[in-house]
């Protein structure tokens, strides 16, 4: 099930969240969270977590022009990777603590 994320209080949830478990478990894309939480609401239409049993997790979709995105992080290559539609679609981008604001800046610019 997801849940739209609709207000402040609600993200400020989501990303404390995901910071505390990339702190314990993915150091690999912890200082690119918050840049790209920022693109992220810079450009969506629409955001939604994934909720299981009321607790938000790491996945997240967003709309931009009436395409759709989703968010998750990648165990195995220890990235954040952005894939078309779902998390089963084509990986469009990886990001992890080597991207630049710069880099997540032209991704999003040309969404």
């Amino acid at each position: 099930m997801s849940k739209e994320i609709k207000d402040v209080d609600v993200l400020q949830e989501y990303i404390k969240r995901i910071k505390t478990k990339a702190k314990h478990h993915a150091e690999e894309v912890g200082e690119v969270i918050f840049p790209l939480i920022g693109a992220i609401v810079w450009k969506c239409e629409n955001i939604k977590c994934l909720e299981k049993d009321g607790d938000m997790k790491n996945v997240l979709w967003i709309s931009v022009r009436d395409k759709k995105y989703a968010f998750s992080y990648n165990h195995d290559v220890k990235k954040i990777e952005m894939r078309e539609g779902s998390i089963k679609g084509k990986v469009l981008h990886s990001f992890d603590n080597k991207n630049s604001v710069i880099d997540i800046i032209n991704i999003f610019d040309n969404l």
